[in-house]
């Protein structure tokens, strides 16, 4: 009998992470997209997109309650976990006490704006009280993500993925009887629920990890560690204010449009698949960050550069092909919304295209962070908004909701571009070409989808999906990694396959 395989301490760590965020993410995110369809068939399109807006508002101020602490929480505690334990418990608790200060302000000022929100700039007084609602929302989302940032620092994925399995376990019940009794408000009193849920889980989370590693949280004497918040967290949040801020003041453009809230409902239907299709490369980034960040010294940069290789390589190798076989079917998943959103199969293109340029730079992304060069990620974050915003703005009378949609993959192409010349210098060898050659693949993709009739584009949406899974593996993947992955599943099925074999 073939004994079980061993793997490198960096490969265990990789593995063993994506392997319980995906159980975690899987769950929560599977029962989400569930949860959205039944929704969106209970609230009409018109509702959902009411619901989206107001859940989009929510977002876009809990970027600004975020202020980036989960990010710094993770890089930093993930560096001095191990060397220096009693100044990651100071970075946590001064963490902690941020996060409680900013979610309550940014909070308070929700609550106050929320009737001038709802009828000067949505367009739609009557969202004012499920504003103020959510702000409820807003603030236990700013605890949670610090709390989930600093179980990513100390490597806690199976903590975190329990979590999220409980979450995902009574968002799909909850949400559902909130729309079906009490309609709009009741599902975004749903949303609130389960976030009180979610925090008390991880708090309690966070204490048991913290006792397993030695380390205690510190509340006072963390003012030494202010300069962290200087140096990484105002970026970090400067670069999350260009994102949510940014994705709303876009759709409140497209709301204001005639029929704009229909259009809205088409393309938060859309987008929706934005979570299904990313929450497998988003296991892959979450994982990468905190192993980059623990190797970020000369004596370990090439753990670094393998971590940051293997992110990428397999982040594409999902993408691609799943996002392919989504794009050509985009006709019958539209329609499962009901009759209404069938006429948005071309939104869906255009929002699979933006992911799937999105995430061919996605470690190059986390490798900034790991590095602490947050001011780049800023600056890149700049320069996808101002593209974002411009197409919008003038296309949204003409285009609906397909502005939103491929401005994003536009936004996104042009942020690649500068992005992969801008941190080419911490970019392994190779790995530049390889990303140009994928994103003129995408941009290819794209255009074939969109000029083919919806009935052809069903019928060869196989057979497209596995042509790019294959050109995926032999030409945008990096060949080390190609071969790790592949030696390591022989591995696999060659122990899995011994016993039955009985030789």
């Amino acid at each position: 009998m073939t004994s079980e395989p061993k793997y490198s301490s960096l490969q265990d760590r990789f593995v063993r992470g994506a392997t319980w965020s995906l159980v975690g993410m899987g769950a929560a995110q599977g029962l989400a997209v569930i949860a959205s369809i039944v929704a969106a068939r209970l609230l009409g399109k018109v509702g959902f997109g009411e619901f989206g807006m107001v859940t989009g508002t929510v977002g876009a101020f809990g970027m600004l309650a975020g202020l980036g602490l989960g990010l710094t929480a993770t890089k930093y505690i993930a560096e001095r976990r191990a060397n220096d334990p009693v100044r990651a418990g100071h970075i946590m608790g001064l963490m902690t006490q941020v996060a409680i200060i900013s979610g309550g302000v940014v909070s308070l000022i929700l609550f106050m704006l929320a009737p001038w929100l709802a009828a000067r700039t949505l367009n739609a007084p009557h969202l004012a009280d499920e504003l103020r609602l959510g702000c409820i929302l807003l603030f236990l989302n700013a605890l949670d993500g610090m709390q989930t940032g600093a179980l990513s620092g100390l490597e806690a994925f199976k903590s975190i993925a329990r979590v999220g399995i409980v979450r995902g376990l009574l968002s799909f019940p909850v949400l559902i009887a909130g729309v079906w009794f009490f309609g709009l408000t009741g599902a975004v009193a749903a949303t609130v629920l389960v976030g009180a849920v979610g925090w008390w889980l991880s708090q309690a989370a966070l204490r048991s990890e913290c006792a397993k590693a030695g380390m205690r949280i510190h509340y006072r004497g963390a003012r030494s560690d202010l300069p962290v918040l200087w140096r990484f967290s105002l970026p970090a949040f400067l670069s999350a204010l260009t994102v949510a801020p940014v994705m709303w003041l876009a759709s409140a453009v497209l709301a204001n449009q005639s029929g704009g809230y229909g259009e809205l409902g088409l393309f938060n239907a859309a987008n929706h698949w934005r979570t299904a299709l990313m929450f497998l490369p988003s296991v892959l980034l979450r994982v990468a960050l905190p192993l980059m960040a623990s190797s970020t010294d000369s004596r370990r940069s090439d753990e670094f550069g393998k971590t940051l290789l293997l992110t990428q390589s397999l982040t594409v190798a999902i993408v691609l092909p799943a996002g392919a076989l989504l794009m050509f079917l985009a006709d019958p998943i539209m329609g499962l919304y009901g009759h209404e959103f069938v006429a948005g199969a071309t939104v869906l293109i255009g929002v699979i295209a933006s992911i799937m340029i999105g995430s061919i730079g996605g470690a190059a992304g986390t490798a900034i962070e790991a590095r602490g060069k947050m001011w780049r990620g800023l600056a890149l974050n700049l320069s996808w908004g101002a593209v974002l915003i411009g197409i919008v703005w003038f296309m949204a009378p003409s285009w609906g909701a397909q502005s939103l949609a491929f401005g994003s993959a536009i936004a996104y192409a042009v942020m690649s571009l500068w992005g992969f010349l801008y941190v080419a210098a911490d970019l392994p060898p190779g790995m530049l070409r390889r990303l140009f050659w994928t994103l003129g693949f995408i941009l290819c993709l794209t255009a074939a989808c969109v000029l083919l009739p919806s009935r052809i584009r069903m019928i060869v949406a196989v057979p497209v999906a596995l042509f790019t899974g294959y050109l995926t593996l032999v030409a945008f993947v990096d060949r080390a990694v190609r071969q790790a992955v592949l030696g390591r599943a022989r591995t696999q099925l060659k122990f899995w396959g011994a016993p039955v074999g009985g030789k």
